[in-house]
């Protein structure tokens, strides 16, 4: 996606705030030490907009982490398909008096 479109669905948003609070960086000095606005890393947090290459390296190595932590996680493994039901005996009919 190019840098200023929706970046809503990829994830970036997330592993930035979360990388961000490991690092125990407010916006504010994460903006400073990539040389950003403020402004810039609040609406990247909330998925606003799409980085270019140049912010996510400037991102990377102001929070000291590598380019792949800003991928996604790895989707979780399948739940295990849900165990076959077995028959149940059909039901025989009561027999009337």
């Amino acid at each position: 996606m190019a840098e200023g479109g929706s970046a809503e669905g990829t994830g970036f948003a997330e592993r930035l705030k979360a990388l961000r609070a490991a690092a125990g960086l407010s916006q504010a000095a994460l903006a400073a030490a990539a040389n950003m606005h403020p402004m810039a890393v609040a609406k990247l947090e909330q998925a606003k907009y799409e980085p270019g290459w140049p912010t996510v390296l400037a991102l990377a190595a102001a929070l000291g982490c590598a380019l792949d932590d800003f991928r996604a996680a790895p989707p979780a493994a399948e739940p295990p398909a849900p165990a076959k039901r077995t028959r149940k005996a059909p039901r025989r009919g009561r027999s009337g008096g």
